[in-house]
């Protein structure tokens, strides 16, 4: 086995603060303390590339003082339809694991590979389209509905209206139109892709639902406060009673990519002092994109009074190894972008007993194809059936993993 020792560097102290009320969504960079403030009613629906194609409802925004939902419409109606708030069916939520995350995509037939819930995949012309239409209730409470007409080559093309089809809206939005973008997020009320939030970030700090049971036994949506990853990033969770001393270990933590490793439940409600407390014993080790490892430890959270989360991150490097390995720093993958194959090439510890292999994750970090590189460290991979988007390509011997990122057109 490859075993490798790592080192902390010197912590940072990071504070969010989300304002009264939790007023705003945070978005932060690792690293680079770098942090873009956004009020979280700036925008509705976020769309997403890569074979996941999810489309995520803003759920925080009832925060914010109305309330945002999302329904879908009995199948007997269509877009063209004057539709009644009374049709509305049961509301859909966001998941922040599983095979569909987006609340548009809740309503796909289970077993049904081609259907992403708001479109029916077509594998001949590559397209999504014949979706449902759905009915959005606003902060104001008043209606719109919506459709997906197309996606089509990595373009999202919807419309919406008022329920009496006044108003009507076509708009389009690229997912592939920069490569570093895991979400597009979208304003119905000023009809614009809302630029604010950033091209590259890793966390956000926001308001999200997630099913609770009650005191009932019952299954309850719950608005909660917490943190989710990006796309593409991963997170370990880690429980010790020496968070300070403890590092990194690629022998016994396990990355994961649901977007609520972090989640919520780091902190609790003290009744007896009316604070929240803070799981002292609770760390998390974050992966970015780059594959650069954090160590992030929260410390405080004051709740809605002032929205500050307070928390500690340190890099964790490699700083020695024990057994023979040479890491696949030279990678090579061509073409890029890709239309039907792309070709592995890189270098290959022949020597070691640890098998380099690949995957290949579209944007929400599922796995797409995967396999074990050859001793010479080429391979062909055929993606032809596969959407177009945005894709990332992990290649790993051991404990060393490195990726790229691919586009298929």
């Amino acid at each position: 086995m490859v075993l490798f020792s790592f080192a902390t560097a010197q912590e940072t102290f990071v504070e969010i603060n989300q304002g009264a009320g939790y007023a705003n969504e945070v978005y932060y960079t690792l690293g680079s303390e770098a942090m873009t403030i956004v009020p979280i009613d700036q925008w509705d629906v976020a769309f997403m590339g890569g074979t996941s194609a999810d489309i995520i409802i803003n759920e925080g925004a009832a925060a914010s003082g109305g309330q945002l939902g999302l329904y879908r419409v009995p199948a007997e109606y269509s877009f063209s339809d004057t539709l009644q708030p009374v049709w509305a069916e049961a509301r859909l939520h966001n998941a922040e694991s599983g095979e569909v995350v987006g609340a548009f995509g809740q309503v796909a037939s289970p077993g049904d590979p081609f259907d992403l819930g708001w479109g029916i995949y077509d594998p001949i012309s590559h397209t999504v389209g014949n979706g449902p239409t759905y009915m959005i209730q606003e902060r104001d409470s008043s209606w719109l509905k919506f459709r997906v007409q197309a996606l089509a080559q990595g373009k999202f093309i919807f419309e919406y209206a008022e329920l009496d089809g006044a108003g009507h809206t076509v708009d389009t939005v690229d997912a592939r139109g920069d490569i570093a973008r895991s979400m597009i997020h979208y304003s119905l009320r000023d009809q614009r892709m809302v630029d604010e939030i950033p091209v590259k970030w890793d966390l956000v700090f926001n308001r999200y639902t997630t099913p609770l049971a009650d005191e009932e036994g019952n299954t309850l949506e719950y608005l909660v406060t917490g943190v989710l990853q990006a796309p593409g990033i991963e997170v370990a969770e880690v429980s010790t009673m020496e968070p300070t001393m403890r590092m990194y270990d690629d022998t016994q933590d396990t990355f994961r990519q649901e977007l609520d490793v972090i989640g919520y439940d780091w902190k609790s409600f003290n009744l007896q002092t009316f604070q929240f407390s803070i799981d002292a014993e609770r760390l998390f080790f974050v992966k970015n994109r780059e594959g650069e490892i954090w160590k992030l430890q929260f410390i405080d959270f004051e709740g809605s009074s002032t929205g500050v989360t307070v928390f500690t991150e340190a890099r964790q490097d490699v700083v020695s190894s024990i057994g023979a390995f040479t890491p696949a720093y030279r990678v090579e993958v061509f073409p890029n972008p890709v239309v039907d194959q792309f070709i592995i090439d890189c270098e290959v510890n022949g020597l070691s007993k640890v098998p380099a292999t690949w995957r290949l994750t579209d944007a929400q970090g599922r796995i797409s194809r995967q396999g074990i590189l050859p001793s010479q460290g080429r391979q062909s991979v055929d993606i032809s059936s596969l959407l177009g988007g945005t894709y990332f390509l992990h290649i790993g011997q051991g404990a060393q993993q490195v990726t790229r990122t691919l586009i298929k057109q």
